[in-house]
């Protein structure tokens, strides 16, 4: 019954941080779809209430919180970066060496892969290390939350680096993200080339639910390997990572997927498929870990591109999920992609469009002047919560906060 009581104090304690997504938009601040647009769906930005200069020095990595708040990592510096529904900072991190990647747990654990230094012998050496930041505390028996400024990161994991030719390989978490009951994933790459998972800097490491590099259970002190071919160009191939996402994502629910599938990003430039989905299966054999090829199939009936076009990407910087649909954003071709789940390009059409297949909302350029468009400019970070797409434009310096026309009516 206690442990009621705390599940209700926190969720009492987080819901005003959530906008509420029943809220009626004004509709005049926006461009109307005219009759001849020859892109009757598509995205158009939404400005922030609270800030509408939107600075930041260099936005990366951009996640949705399970707290209804957004995080992101402003690379320039050094730190995250915590704002509300309205684009207000709530609060910012205590400086973090070069942050890459974040996630949260679903009990409000921000969880960052960074780099440390660390000396062997007499040569100062950098480590891959994974940080903590919790954000709930308790106070007399029931939580409380915290911002980011009050937390000391603290380190879950480091890579080992024994010797100074191993941390001359460069090794580097570059993506992380987190299951429905708190365990994660992280993506690791690294100059070390091999075959054979346990030699090579590339890797998919599995982070068991209570992990504790101090723990008295082997089990629970080292990650384990998702046993996948880590060098080469075929499809679920984990060579050179620049992302991850699994399927668990927020709004905070009961019913958040449960499913142990994820999805990642790579950036080897002669790889044909630059995305992957890799599905879990419990079998009598054991617990398998196999490439869905199922995302590369090309329905003509459905739309007219797909994800599963060879050579679609140049360098997938981010990769995000919702629902029944797939968010990418390509920094070296400076472009927001969208795609279903199946693979399948843009989103249904308006109800009374003739032709019934998706309609493309992907795009590099954007804005309510066509004469005059607004460009991404490497773009490093996407997340979406309904209705709104979040994507961090890295060279201009900005969240986007966007929003699909048929969304407005």
């Amino acid at each position: 019954m206690k442990n009621s009581i705390r599940t209700l104090v926190l969720i009492s304690l987080l819901t005003p941080l959530v906008w509420s997504c029943g809220e009626k938009l004004d509709l005049t601040q926006f461009p109307t779809t005219e009759v001849n647009d020859p892109v009757p769906v598509r995205y158009i930005p939404l400005p922030w209430a609270a800030s509408p200069k939107n600075t930041f020095n260099r936005p990366t990595d951009i996640i949705t919180g399970y707290d209804g708040t957004f995080y992101f990592i402003e690379e320039g510096e050094s730190r995250i970066v915590n704002i509300d529904a309205s684009g207000e900072v709530i609060s910012v991190s205590r400086p973090i060496r070069k942050p890459i990647a974040l996630a949260q747990t679903r009990n409000m654990q921000i969880l960052v892969t960074a780099v440390d230094t660390i000396r062997i012998g007499t040569t100062l050496v950098e480590q891959a290390v994974i940080l903590r930041l919790n954000l709930v505390d308790t106070v007399g028996g029931f939580p409380v939350r915290r911002n980011l400024s009050d937390v000391v990161p603290e380190v879950v994991y480091r890579h080992p680096t024994p010797t100074v030719a191993q941390a001359n390989a460069n090794v580097r978490y570059t993506g992380i993200a987190t299951f429905f009951d708190n365990s994660f994933i992280v993506s690791r790459t690294g100059a070390i080339r091999s075959d054979n998972p346990a030699v090579s800097s590339n890797a998919m490491l599995l982070f068991p639910r209570g992990f504790d590099r101090f723990s008295p259970n082997p089990a629970l002190r080292e990650p384990g390997a998702v046993p996948l071919r880590v060098n080469g160009n075929g499809y679920g191939f984990a060579d050179s990572v620049s992302s991850v996402t699994t399927l668990a994502v927020p709004p905070q629910s009961p019913d958040v997927n449960s499913s142990f599938d994820f999805l990642f990003t790579t950036v080897v430039p002669t790889q044909p498929f630059k995305v992957h989905r890799i599905r879990f299966l419990q079998t009598s054999a054991g617990d398998v870990f196999s490439p869905d090829e199922s995302l590369l199939n090309q329905n003509p009936a459905l739309g007219t591109r797909f994800l599963g076009e060879p050579d679609r990407f140049l360098r997938p910087a981010d990769i995000s999920v919702f629902g029944n649909f797939i968010f990418i954003v390509d920094s070296e071709q400076n472009k927001f992609y969208q795609f279903t789940s199946q693979g399948v390009e843009g989103v249904p059409p308006p109800p009374n469009a003739e032709d019934r297949r998706n309609v493309i909302v992907s795009f590099s350029e954007f804005g309510i002047n066509q004469a005059n468009p607004d460009r991404l400019d490497n773009p490093r970070g996407v997340c979406y919560l309904r209705p709104f797409l979040y994507i961090s434009d890295t060279n201009n310096g900005r969240i986007l906060r966007m929003i699909l026309t048929s969304d407005l009516e």
